[in-house]
């Protein structure tokens, strides 16, 4: 009799892990089938598996002893990791291919450049339409509630950091180290000053902002700083990149010629200070908005340098004796 009490609950739990077991091989079945398809799957669908096989860990971790689950419970974990896998996919196929292309007028150009300053949303554009969107919202939050949180982010950096490096080419952004910078010519350097600082005003307050009010709406129902994080980490290589160009000016010798150049560029980012505090409020942000502060003090410096150096040139400019009948003397020509 005792026996026959013993036997029930181990009868139970192999009914429990043939029952689950075949719930597992039908999520198995479905994944193959998804496989061999290669056709469009809904998002929902992939949700649907993965919450299904959660459901199934949660019963072997808690319903059924360690020393008979174990082989079944490795199953279902390698199970719920294709899904996500998936999911995943999915969530960077609709990141990538349901961008809506923008290109800037050039009178909204001449207007976005002739702002002083500009609220967050005054110039930001809807990248996605409201359906995606929805869409990559239902997926992160999935995704964050099942601890894939890391991987729904990095997707999310990943994808929006290359649009905004594709950003920077279409606005005539040249990639540049530092020392590369450096190394330039002058006279190159600084003729390309008028177009980089009308790059920079449509990169932050256009194409910024719009990355920036995407990671606010696909993140809202999560913790307050994912939006934030993602749009900062995203953000600042071709944010950084873009400062290159302003910080080889302010390294650069202060030459009375360059004194134009040199007060155009931090005239331009001083302007834009404002929209940089906006974007990046804080937490993730404060490096670049730090960054970003430096280089504005730098290029105050060199434009100081600069004075100094244009004072003494014509201080000594109109100690230069006038040639015999008039014209320029030798030392201005």
């Amino acid at each position: 009799m005792e026996e026959s009490k013993n036997q029930e609950p181990e009868e139970r739990n192999d009914d429990r892990l043939v029952a689950i077991n075949h719930q597992l091989k039908e999520i198995q079945d479905r994944i193959s089938n998804w496989e061999k398809d290669q056709s469009y799957t809904e998002a929902h669908e992939y949700m649907k598996a993965a919450d299904q096989a959660r459901k199934l860990i949660h019963n072997l971790e808690n319903s059924i002893p360690p020393s008979t689950n174990s082989t079944l419970l490795v199953k279902a974990h390698e199970v719920l990791e294709k899904v996500m896998s998936r999911l995943e996919d999915e969530f960077r196929r609709l990141l990538v291919h349901n961008r809506q292309p923008y290109e800037p007028c050039a009178s909204e150009v001449d207007f976005i450049d002739s702002k002083a300053e500009s609220a967050l949303q005054d110039h930001a554009i809807e990248l996605m339409c409201p359906d995606v969107i929805s869409n990559l919202r239902s997926i992160a939050n999935f995704m964050f509630h099942l601890n894939y949180g890391r991987e729904c982010s990095r997707v999310f950096v990943e994808v929006q950091k290359d649009s905004l490096n594709d950003c920077l080419i279409m606005l005539g952004v040249k990639k540049l180290t530092l020392e590369d910078a450096l190394k330039m010519e002058w006279s190159p350097l600084y003729s390309r000053t008028r177009q980089w600082v009308r790059a920079m005003k449509l990169f932050v307050r256009v194409h910024l902002a719009s990355e920036r009010l995407l990671a606010d709406r696909v993140f809202v129902a999560l913790r307050p700083m994912v939006g934030p994080t993602c749009f900062a980490e995203s953000s600042r290589a071709p944010f950084l990149c873009l400062l290159t160009f302003a910080k080889a000016i302010a390294i650069g010798l202060p030459k009375p010629e360059n004194l134009i150049r040199i007060l155009d560029v931090r005239k331009a980012f001083a302007g834009l200070a404002p929209d940089v505090a906006n974007l990046y409020p804080g937490g993730p942000g404060t490096c670049i908005r730090a960054e970003c502060m430096d280089v504005i003090g730098r290029l105050g410096t060199c434009a100081r340098a600069t004075f100094v150096e244009f004072e003494s040139y014509v201080g000594s400019a109109s100690a230069i004796p006038l040639p015999p009948g008039g014209g320029i003397p030798d030392g201005l020509r």
